[in-house]
Parts: C-alpha cells; sequence; structure tokens
C-alpha cells in the first residue's frame, strides 16, 4: 500500500486465495468437424471451474446438448468429471450441418462450444428409394428402381464415386433359370441410381439386391413378372428322324412365346408347315400339316416324309395378332429306308409283242417285283422270299 501524504509503500502480510465451490462449466477441447455417423475428428473436453476460473476436484456429471436443427447426438454423451476434467471419446451427429455442443451440469452454469461441420462420410448402407415395379417376360419393368446410398448416419453420399451392381436374390427359385439383363452395374457421384432398363425373363416372383463396392447392400421388395403378349413361335419338340412314310417317333411340338420365351397359354394360334426343305427333291410330306395351339402349344401327331435322304428339315408359318407372319425352322433330320411294306412290279411278265406268252412256255419276258418301304423306296437291305 501507498501511503499518499507520504509517499511511503508498505506491505500487508501474506494471505491466501482458495478454490471456490464448483460454479460453471468451460470448454477446454473444441469439437472437432466430422462426417454423418462417424466420431467427430476432435472429441470435446470440458472443466468444472469456480467462479475465478480457477478448476476445482469434481465429479460432476456432466452431459452435451446438440444445438442444430435437424441432428441427432450419439455416443456417450453423458459423463462424470475427474477431477474437474469431463472427456468425451465417441461423440457423433447422424445428420449434416453446422452445430454446436451445449454442455451443462445441474447447478453449474452451462458454456457452448464453437461450431462445427458434418459433411456426407463414405458410403455404408442403401434404400430403395423407389421400388421396382412389376412387368411382363423379356420387357422392361414398369417402373425403374432407385436406389439412395447413404453414409452411417444415413445421409446421401455426394462426395464419393459409388458402383453398385444389381442380381436376382439367389434364394428365389424357379422351374427355369431366369435370366437378368439391362444395365446391371452404375457408377454415381450424387449418391442417386436410376437402374431403367431392368429386364427379367422368366414369369415368376423376384427380388432384386442391390450391392455397393464397399459392402453395402440392399434387397428390393417383391415384384412380379407375368406373361406378356405373344410375339414368336419356338421349337419345344424337334421332330426326329424316321424311315419313309413312316411318322416320326418324336412328332414336332411348338409354343407360342412372349420375349422372355414364356409360353403365352390364351393364344388360340393356327400353326402351319409352310414347306418341306432339303432332302430328296420329289419328297412329299404326308400327314395332317395344320393344327390350332392348346394353352399356347402345338402339338403335330402324324408328320412323315416319302423318301430316303438325309438333310431335311421343316419350316413351320404362324400367324400372331400384332405381329403377322412368323416362321421357325426345325433342325435337320434324316428319313431312312424303313422296313419292307408293298411289292411294285418293275417288269411286266410277257413276251415283248404278244403280252401273254405260250402255254407251258418259259416267258421271255421275266416279270421283276420290287420290295417297297411304307414311302416307295427300295428296300435293299432284306433278304425276302416273293411267291408267285
Amino acid at each position: 500500500f501507498k501511503d499518499v501524504s507520504t509517499g511511503v509503500n508498505e506491505t500487508s502480510v501474506s494471505f491466501e486465495v482458495a478454490r471456490g465451490p464448483a460454479n460453471k462449466i468451460t470448454v477446454q477441447s473444441q469439437p472437432g468437424n466430422g462426417t454423418g455417423g462417424s466420431q467427430l475428428s476432435t472429441q470435446p473436453s470440458v472443466l468444472v471451474q469456480d467462479a475465478g476460473g480457477n478448476t476445482v476436484d469434481s465429479a460432476a456429471s456432466v452431459t452435451a446438448v446438440l444445438h442444430g436443427s435437424n441432428g441427432t447426438l450419439n455416443g456417450t454423451y453423458s459423463i462424470t468429471a475427474s477431477a474437474g476434467l469431463a472427456e468425451f471419446t465417441d461423440i457423433s451427429v447422424d445428420r449434416i450441418g453446422t452445430f454446436a455442443l451445449a454442455f451443462v451440469s445441474n447447478g453449474l452454469r452451462s458454456t457452448v462450444s464453437e461450431e462445427f461441420t458434418v459433411i456426407s462420410g463414405i458410403p455404408a448402407s442403401m434404400t430403395v428409394q423407389t421400388q421396382p415395379g412389376n412387368g411382363f417376360g423379356g420387357d422392361i419393368l414398369l417402373s425403374a428402381p432407385v436406389i439412395a446410398i447413404r453414409d452411417l448416419g444415413g445421409n446421401i453420399v455426394d462426395r464419393f464415386v459409388s458402383n453398385v451392381t444389381v442380381s436376382l436374390l439367389s434364394s428365389v427359385q424357379h422351374q427355369t433359370s431366369p435370366t437378368l439383363a439391362g444395365t446391371l452395374q452404375k457408377q454415381t457421384n450424387d449418391g442417386f441410381l436410376t437402374f431403367n432398363d431392368i429386364v427379367i425373363d422368366r414369369a415368376g416372383k423376384y427380388q432384386l439386391v442391390f450391392s455397393e463396392q464397399r459392402g453395402a447392400n440392399v434387397t428390393s421388395s417383391s415384384l412380379t413378372i407375368n406373361v406378356g403378349m405373344p410375339v414368336n413361335v419356338m421349337m419345344q419338340q424337334q421332330p426326329s428322324n424316321s424311315t419313309g412314310g413312316i411318322p416320326f417317333a418324336l412328332q414336332p411340338i411348338l409354343r407360342v412365346v412372349d420375349r422372355g420365351l414364356n409360353t403365352v397359354p390364351w393364344s388360340n394360334v393356327s400353326v402351319v408347315v409352310a414347306r418341306l426343305q432339303g432332302g430328296h427333291p420329289a419328297a412329299i410330306l404326308r400327314g395332317n400339316v395344320s393344327t390350332v395351339t392348346s394353352f399356347g402349344v402345338a402339338v403335330f401327331a402324324d408328320l412323315a416324309v416319302d423318301k430316303n435322304s438325309s438333310g431335311y428339315s421343316l419350316v413351320f408359318n404362324a400367324r400372331l395378332p400384332n405381329v403377322g407372319s412368323v416362321n421357325v425352322t426345325t433342325n435337320m433330320f434324316e428319313i431312312a429306308v424303313g422296313a419292307p411294306y408293298t411289292l411294285a412290279v418293275e417288269t411286266q411278265p410277257g413276251n415283248g409283242s404278244h403280252p401273254v406268252g405260250i402255254a407251258g412256255v418259259v416267258l421271255p419276258v421275266q416279270p421283276k417285283v420290287a420290295i417297297l418301304d411304307a414311302g416307295a423306296n427300295l428296300v435293299t437291305h432284306t433278304v425276302d422270299s416273293v411267291t408267285v
């Protein structure tokens, strides 16, 4: 102290200032920025202090409260101080945006941190934004599936390139193996993918699986592929090889199909054998060459070819509504010489100018008889007795 009248300074006896009772919370380490759903880059820590800013030996319970419009604070956000220090270790915010943390404790003056920013993180999950629609065999789905790529906090990932592949759920069983077609892998950098040309050929119920390169995947709801409109005719059963004039053991069977090669059961179509091609130039097709489909299937019952030759095929024709005339050709087949079926006189008996011989004298022109199969082909592979 200074005596103003004499100008002499005097010093008091020493005294001590002790820490006061816990009064407030002060931020020691500010929270760092982060990505959605992931822990903040710098975890906050706070001090319990007295009114003079001295850290006090306190075990107060401190709670972090998020200040922001639409986020949720996750992690252990309520902890107990040790010797006046409360250190948070796993704080995260799910949504993107700008936030601050308020730190509160019962009976103490609260404090608010500096602002920090949360941006979208790496892809961690996917959601089906628009479910795939039903469709018809071989045609593009009526509604294109839209996939959203999200980070751990559920935010749309718009900062990374993502490759997504679509496949059929393997557990779905069908009588015939379905094929998925279209653009089955796509890339995006804005978080959304639209698969707008997906095609499934076989009729049935399906689910689609979407897989992202980093391991995230999502399964769609169930969709139904129905039988579509008839667009073509295809062979179900090829004609077998046969012998002259004898109906094929395996007769031709044809199906009226949609774009996915599903049989169209409601189509009543007339199917005609348009022509026999290849093989013997004089060959004739025998049997009923026209039939009408039943439940989309045309079955022939008695088709046969007479002449022995190889390289035959049949061309079938059908006229489909909204499509017009369509043709389908069988595989090549062979007609072999068959079993003896009939006889034919190749050389008539007689003596040239007088067709009737003289009694008791050997005919100068002896008759010659050919053994033929059912198609009138000469049977050379058999030894038979012929009686006059």
